[in-house]
């Protein structure tokens, strides 16, 4: 949704995987869908938002020993 422009149901779908995932314990699908949501910030003009969301990402996914991940983060935040 969001690689065609459609920002706003693609944000509202990675919430509702972020709250699914929260809701049945599935921490790496969690972070993933995190990690995707921040990039569609960035992408969407977002920049400010994404960034600090981003690295509440790579802090939460470093903690947990998801190095890739928290990697991923840093990496779309520049």
């Amino acid at each position: 949704r969001a690689a065609m422009g459609n920002f706003a149901e693609a944000k509202k779908s990675l919430r509702a995987s972020i709250v699914a995932a929260e809701r049945y314990g599935i921490l790496r699908r969690q972070l993933e869908a995190r990690l995707a949501l921040g990039e569609t910030e960035m992408k969407s003009g977002h920049s400010i938002a994404g960034r600090a969301y981003l690295e509440a990402l790579e802090r939460d996914a470093t903690a947990h020993g998801f190095g890739l991940v928290a990697r991923d983060a840093a990496a779309a935040r520049r």
